[in-house]
């Protein structure tokens, strides 16, 4: 049954992309004895020790091993041989796009005795020549960050230049434009900066209680890249495992704690209104038992940002005279002169007075300027501008959804589902009820 309901699943959701880069990561090592020699003909079993997924392999004649195209996690890597101590590695960590080398040296003795070896980081790789640079899930929730996107983190790598404007973001000196960013391997990057400086945008925000780490690579990229840009940032989402495991969060902005802005001092306005709820939750595990039991896991994140807000809102309005048809313009040697345009249309036989419709809208403009400030605008002679502080409220939702499913021992399906939604409700053309 939990088979047909994940088919029917697959069959009525929108036709999915499919990654364009690599993003798994493997597990590779040599097996050699207190000599050095290589150890042909080892067996070799590795366990993902979040789902207790595991696959197994002998060592080729050059004593070596690969267990490739794994996800991101903690494996158990156990290797036995006749004659020689069982060798286990524990909590072996996997990181996306990126090869764990091990080397594993035998001791002679009895099989059933175990030499066993704690938490392997990978920290040279010794199969790849591309330069990255992993930040990890403990340094996502730990390290400050101003929001909950963590695209930020991406600006955690050596060469990163950020200028005064955050998208301007570049890496080594590259223009801006060889930056792609990716989710779980799908193109997430804002593809209408691309022709200009500002690039470092996400289509969708890559959430901080989604993701499980971020890899940014820089150089000496290869085929599995995609061709997608010369600098890679990857987001990986997180993924269920054998276990439930769930969390919930909410913080809180609020404008008590914020001062007023110089520019509504200098305009004698008040202080803004922003308070900002962020809330919201997962939960991951194995599906409910069946055909699928120990092989089916989810993860689902689901997040809310909740701004009641004011705004400070601005919109250009004819000035009193120019309302009455009197424009007010500057010569080329500088002198302002005025011209009455509706004497000037009745003279030669043209509607003299303003159209109905128009000054209706002009009315309208006229009744909001009691409800705000008038400001200088850009073409002083003719218009003004009117100021308002506008209350309102922006609603942003983010839900992530994953699942993984170990098909065979040698074939895995991950799909995931990322979603970024905003609607402004309360914005308004003029400070009033109907407009």
């Amino acid at each position: 049954m939990p088979l047909v309901i994940l088919l029917v699943a697959l069959l009525t959701t929108p036709p999915p992309a499919l990654a364009q880069i690599r993003i798994a990561g493997a597990i590779a090592g040599t097996v050699t004895d207190s000599s050095d020699a290589v150890v042909p003909g080892a067996a070799v079993q590795m366990v993902d020790e979040l789902t207790a997924i595991g696959k197994d392999t002998v060592t080729n004649a050059s004593g070596g091993f690969v267990f490739p195209d794994l996800s991101f996690g903690s494996y158990r890597v156990t290797v036995t041989l006749e004659g020689f101590h069982t060798a286990v590695y524990e909590h072996v960590k996997v990181e996306s796009s990126r090869t764990t080398d091990l080397r594993i040296k035998l001791q002679v003795g009895a099989l059933d005795e175990k030499v066993q070896v704690q938490g392997v980081t990978p920290v040279l790789e010794m199969t790849s020549n591309v330069v990255s640079t992993t930040v990890n899930n403990k340094a996502l929730q730990e390290l400050p960050l101003n929001g909950r996107s963590t695209f930020a983190f991406a600006r955690l790598m050596l060469g990163t230049q950020t200028p005064s404007n955050s998208g301007d973001t570049h890496y080594n000196g590259m223009p801006g434009g060889t930056i792609n960013g990716t989710i779980d391997g799908i193109n997430n990057a804002s593809n209408g900066f691309k022709s200009g400086g500002t690039s470092f945008f996400a289509t969708v925000p890559p959430r901080l209680g989604a993701m499980e780490e971020v890899t940014i690579e820089t150089a000496g990229l290869g085929a599995d890249a995609g061709a997608e840009g010369a600098v890679n940032l990857k987001f990986i989402t997180k993924r269920g495992t054998n276990q439930y495991h769930g969390s919930g969060f909410e913080q809180l902005l609020h404008d008590g704690l914020i001062a007023n802005s110089y520019f509504n001092d200098a305009r004698g306005l008040p202080k803004a209104r922003l308070r900002q709820h962020d809330f919201g939750g997962n939960l991951g595990g194995p599906l409910p038992p069946g055909n699928l039991k120990d092989k089916l896991f989810f993860f689902i994140n689901y997040e809310t940002a909740y701004i009641p807000r004011t705004q400070n809102r601005s919109n250009t309005m004819l000035t009193a005279e120019a309302q009455q048809g009197i424009f007010r313009y500057q010569t080329a040697t500088g002198e302002i002169r005025t011209a009455n345009l509706l004497q000037i249309a009745a003279q030669n036989g043209f509607q003299s007075t303003v159209d109905p419709t128009i000054a209706s809208l002009l009315a309208k403009q006229n009744q909001a300027i009691p409800n705000g400030t008038l400001a200088s605008s850009n073409d002083p002679l003719r218009t003004t501008s009117l100021v308002w502080l506008e209350p309102n409220k922006l609603i942003q939702p983010y839900p992530t959804t994953r699942l993984d499913l170990q098909v065979t021992p040698r074939l895995a399906w991950t799909a995931s589902w990322n979603l970024y939604g905003s609607k402004d409700y309360g914005r308004r053309q003029w400070p009033l009820p109907d407009v």
